[in-house]
């Protein structure tokens, strides 16, 4: 069944056309005028447009040529109705894009034909430029996982959304379907992921349990090759085993199994066919090779979090007052880059790297460390060395940059005095701008041998105001403005991982 537009500002002869296409199980929407044409393409898709020559206002050559320079509806035949048979007509409608013309007054039977002949060629075109655009947007699809594997890595939900968003849903001209489901195919049940997109775009994901043998029983009827299923009535049953509650009537549907893992996809706005099985069998194989190469990540990324681990251990065997305070400075910087709206890449990056700050104190001497007295300018010098230290440990390799800039540069100060570089300003790392301040503020919390521990309120009073060692000056004035917004935060994560030692700075 053809959507089918009647533009004809004749009402008998819309209703003799309306009659005829009905009787072929066709819906047909009528028009009386140019613009009101126009407006219904706007709102609405149709297969084919039955437009009237000499309408009045806008007349239908100029329907035509808008519609034919609209990128929605180019594709879209057109037959025209009129009673002329001007040779130079024909030819500037020919050149606009119009592809039939009927001379009134016509036969039914002659409709019928053009009719036919022209849904069957929009079909097979549809089929074309869908299989075209399947081709590009899988394209575009693995050159985006493969991004987004070096970048952050997605979920399976996300990976679902992203297809349907750049796989499928991107053409909406092309009757591209609304829904998805992806799982890996097991020997009873089947455990995945479904997610649907409305027509407002609104998504609902949906974790589904499937029964395999009562799932292969109700796509039995409906297979056309080994493992592959599709129809384009299927009814609403058999679409709530993957898509639950989310889907209502009957819609076109299909299924395939490849790659180990079942994928189905419903919601068509036209019908469907072997092409698309074939798509989503690209789905399949594409998603199977994220998920291996996710695999391969998430391993990497235990690695690299266990040599982190294993360093910070060893500083903080080495000095027995570091374990809780690496662990605090490293929450305080994540909940500061988290209010300053920077990604989450950065910010999770950044809290494994913190804990790394004060790493190279692993070549500072036992005994200066673990001092239980003030020390001398002697052992500062010494002790000043271990920025450093800290990045020749975690030497050039790229995974540890961020942990690298931090250890070196976490002791330099916004307006220049600090150490190792006497680096100044916006010349100091982020990463590091934004650890001095979780540092400090973790210092002044602590109590030492020759001071006591400051409350939350007085350590922020003296990050903002300064006192006999700190100055405001140290700090980046908007990450410190940023940091004393968090409010009570600051003072939650202490108290729950809350030091009985002092610990050096």
């Amino acid at each position: 069944m053809a959507k089918i537009l009647v533009v004809d500002d004749e009402a008998e002869v819309r209703k003799a056309l309306k009659k005829i296409l009905e009787e072929e199980g066709h819906s047909i929407i009528e028009a009386e005028k140019g613009t009101e044409a126009i407006n219904l393409f706007h709102a609405s898709k149709f297969d084919l447009v039955l437009l009237d020559l000499n309408l009045p206002g806008i007349t239908g050559e100029q329907v035509a040529e808008i519609l034919k320079h609209n990128e929605n509806s180019r594709h879209i035949p057109i037959i025209i109705l009129t009673g002329e048979s001007s040779t130079k007509t024909y030819i500037r409608l020919l050149e606009i894009g119009v592809e039939e013309f009927l001379i009134k007054p016509f036969s039914k039977p002659h409709i019928l034909a053009r009719v036919r002949s022209l849904l069957k060629n929009k079909y097979l075109n549809d089929q074309l430029l869908a299989a075209f655009s399947a081709i590009e947007s899988l394209e575009e699809l693995h050159t985006l996982l493969i991004k987004r594997l070096s970048e952050n890595p997605i979920s399976p939900t996300n990976f679902l959304e992203i297809a349907l968003n750049h796989c499928l849903t991107d053409k909406p001209e092309l009757g591209s379907p609304s829904s998805l489901f992806i799982a890996l195919d097991q020997d009873n049940y089947i455990t995945g992921q479904a997610l649907h997109i409305d027509r407002t775009g609104k998504s609902t994901s949906i974790y589904t349990v499937v029964d395999k043998p009562k799932m292969v029983s109700a796509l039995k009827p409906y297979e056309q090759v080994s493992s592959i299923y599709y129809g384009d009535k299927v009814d609403e049953q058999i679409l709530r085993i993957f898509f639950k509650d989310t889907i209502s009537g009957s819609h076109p549907l299909v299924a395939v199994k490849e790659a180990g893992y079942w994928v189905v996809a419903t919601g068509y706005q036209r019908s469907v066919g072997f092409n698309d099985s074939r798509w989503l069998s690209s789905i399949a194989r594409q998603y199977s090779l994220y998920i291996s190469h996710l695999n391969q990540v998430m391993e990497t990324e235990k690695a690299f979090h266990f040599a982190i681990t294993s360093l910070a251990r060893a500083a903080e065997a080495f000095d027995e007052n570091i374990g809780e305070h690496i662990e605090r400075v490293s929450l305080f910087s994540r909940i500061l880059a988290e209010n300053l709206n920077l990604s989450q890449l950065f910010v999770k990056d950044l809290t494994t790297s913190a804990v790394l700050h004060d790493v190279g104190k692993i070549q500072i001497p036992k005994e200066i460390l673990n001092k239980p007295s003030s020390l001398t300018q002697e052992e500062m010098k010494i002790v000043m060395k271990h920025p450093e230290y800290g990045a020749k440990i975690l030497g050039d390799n790229p995974r540890f940059q961020l942990a690298r800039e931090i250890a070196l540069c976490h002791h330099e100060h916004f307006d220049g005095s600090g150490y190792p570089n006497g680096l100044k300003g916006e010349n100091i790392p982020l990463s590091a701008r934004i650890v001095i301040i979780a540092d400090v503020y973790d210092a002044l919390r602590s109590s030492r041998a020759y001071k006591r521990a400051v409350s939350h309120a007085e350590a922020l009073y003296i990050l903002k105001n300064g006192d006999e060692k700190t100055k405001p000056s140290f700090f980046d004035p908007e990450l410190l403005n940023a940091f004393i917004k968090l409010e009570s935060a600051p003072d939650e994560i202490y108290n729950s991982i809350k030091k009985t030692k002092y610990v050096l700075s």
